[in-house]
């Protein structure tokens, strides 16, 4: 099963809580987030999800039974996809902008 890794639009937290909100990812086998060296919250930034294309009703991602969170300098992977969109939520403002980099695993 050959994968080829494919960039998608930054997850930016600007100076507040909540990151834009990235969708494409329907043919996406998997996502990796990677966080910025620094973050204000000192818990991390949650992941949240969407299940429709427009909607706007996002929920903390659990794995286990646990919420998801992305520290800083870390990667994480998400595997299965079974979203429309995904955003990152800081539990406090972010000091400056919050860039984190998004890529999903295709087939091809």
């Amino acid at each position: 099963m050959p994968l080829t890794v494919v960039g998608l639009p930054n997850l930016v937290i600007p100076s507040s809580q909540a990151s834009n909100a990235v969708g494409l990812l329907d043919d996406a086998w998997g996502l990796t987030i990677y966080a910025p060296a620094a973050i204000t919250s000192t818990s991390g930034v949650a992941v949240q999800i969407e299940p429709t294309e427009t909607g706007t009703n996002f929920l903390t991602l659990q794995s286990g039974g646990a919420d998801v969170y992305v520290v800083q300098g870390r990667a994480t992977v998400i595997s299965p996809v079974p979203f429309k969109q995904i955003r990152m939520l800081s539990s406090v403002t972010e000091a400056t902008d919050r860039i984190f980099t998004l890529t999903k695993a295709i087939l091809v």
